[in-house]
């Protein structure tokens, strides 16, 4: 019995120890920001928050300079310790929390000292340091209405299946479940609730403002934990759809596997990593792609980790993991559908998705302009103009 449990011990560590890390991708949900939009009866104008509506936080700030040097830690032996730009590509949808959440990463992930330590109080206060060691690297970005692979383009096909999906018996139900709430909700924000969606945006707004406890009075516990339920429950429905899935998580992974065949081939245009700040409906697009999406919302400063290794037999794999706790460094590793374990044979992984991606998204996108029937959603998963 023992001499089994040392072969077997001896097999699991021949196995960690043969396989090696050759390249990353790595998926960001930008840091804590203000609210997007303001419901009628909202107590807090848009000159209540510091610069405005949608904007990034200085704890935002924070949380990605500390995750930045989570990201340094764990591919301390991938990277090198000072920006090389043949190793990496940073890209950026074009929101200022998305941008500045990047430069921020950067400064934990390459600072420009070696003792560069952040205390923990600062994650707290929402105080800005005075000194932080930095140094200009680039990121990438595209204008917000072709961005295809942050999935914040416009997308007429994409607004299309939307109002095709708000019409559901999917979300019918779950607007009958709510409706109750719904209308205690006109009640107090003096908006018109037509559907869970349009819940949604309020609910984004009054979970931001009860962080900063600046939530108007009749927002109880209970009431929060039923607006995180909507909110939780949009993410998930809205990209339940292969279809909708498919246009805004498909060109994001087309890119990943694209710079993965680069590193596998020794293409020099190849990246060791490849980082991509984007939003919360960025994550969820991927984890629906891949089938793997639950009902939540990826919280602030979350990230996915597609880590690519090359083993002993010179075959390569591919492993994820999700950071889904903001100030975290407690990452989960998913195991894909049909893969055998979490170490998923790159040559399956391209099997089980590569006739999902999308082809062309310019045409992609084309859609017969039917007329809206629903008010338009606020939220920038929907909208990309706002």
């Amino acid at each position: 019995m023992l001499y089994s449990v040392i072969v077997i011990l001896l097999i699991f560590n021949g196995y960690n120890d043969a396989r090696k890390l050759i390249g990353t991708h790595i998926i960001l949900r930008h840091g804590e920001r203000t609210p997007s939009y303001l419901y009628p009866t909202d107590p807090n104008d848009s000159h209540f928050w510091p610069n405005g509506l949608g904007q990034l936080t200085i704890r935002g700030r924070l949380e990605h300079v500390t995750l930045g040097q989570y990201i340094r830690e764990r591919y301390s032996d991938l990277l090198n310790s000072t920006y090389v730009a043949s190793e990496i590509t940073i890209r950026s949808s074009d929101y200022d929390r998305t941008l500045m959440s990047a430069y921020s990463n950067l400064v934990g992930l390459y600072p420009s000292t070696k003792n560069f330590e952040l205390p923990e109080s600062f994650l707290h206060s929402n105080t800005w340091p005075e000194s932080l060691p930095w140094q200009p690297i680039p990121v990438h970005t595209v204008p917000k209405p072709i961005d295809h692979l942050m999935a914040v383009s416009s997308c007429g096909q994409y607004e299309e299946l939307v109002e095709i999906l708000r019409k559901s018996s999917r979300i019918q139900r779950l607007n009958d479940e709510f409706r109750d709430f719904f209308t205690f909700l006109e009640k107090h924000t003096n908006q018109s609730i037509a559907d869970i969606f349009i819940a949604w945006d309020i609910a984004d707004t009054i979970l931001i403002e009860a962080i900063y406890n600046v939530a108007p009075a009749w927002v109880t516990p209970s009431i929060l934990r039923q607006l995180r339920q909507i909110s939780d429950l949009c993410f998930y429905h809205l990209l339940y759809s292969y279809r909708i899935n498919r246009l805004r998580g498909g060109p994001l992974i087309r890119d990943i596997l694209n710079n993965i065949e680069k590193i596998t081939t020794n293409n020099e245009q190849g990246r060791k990593a490849k980082l991509y700040f984007g939003h919360d409906i960025t994550i969820s697009a991927i984890l629906a792609f891949l089938d793997v999406n639950y009902v939540h919302q990826p919280p602030f400063a979350s990230g996915l980790f597609f880590d690519l290794y090359q083993q002993d037999d010179n075959s390569y794999a591919i492993q994820l993991e999700y950071l889904n706790k903001t100030n975290s460094q407690d990452t989960q590793i998913i195991t894909l559908p049909e893969c055998l374990n979490a170490m998923c044979p790159l040559e399956r992984f391209i099997e089980l998705y590569e006739e999902k991606l999308p082809g062309d998204m310019d045409k992609e996108c084309k859609s017969a302009k039917t007329k809206r029937t629903y008010s338009r959603i606020h939220h920038v998963s929907f909208v990309s103009e706002s």
